[in-house]
C-alpha cells in the first residue's frame, strides 16, 4: 500500500494499492546501463512482459 505522499502525488482516490516496478537494463557481457523505480497507480497500469533466450 502507498505512503500518504504517494496517495497525494498520484491523486489516488480511496485506498488504492500502487505498482512499483525496479527495471534493469544490461548491455553486452551482463553490464547494468539504466536503472529505473516507478510508482503508479495500480488500477490504472497492467504489465505484460516478453522475454527472448539469451544469447549463448
Amino acid at each position: 500500500m502507498p505512503t500518504q505522499e504517494r496517495y497525494t502525488v498520484l491523486w489516488l482516490p480511496g485506498t488504492l494499492p500502487v505498482l512499483r516496478t525496479l527495471r534493469v537494463v544490461y548491455a553486452e557481457g551482463y553490464r547494468p546501463i539504466e536503472a529505473t523505480v516507478m510508482a503508479k497507480a495500480g488500477y490504472l497500469y497492467e504489465l505484460e512482459y516478453e522475454f527472448s533466450a539469451a544469447n549463448s
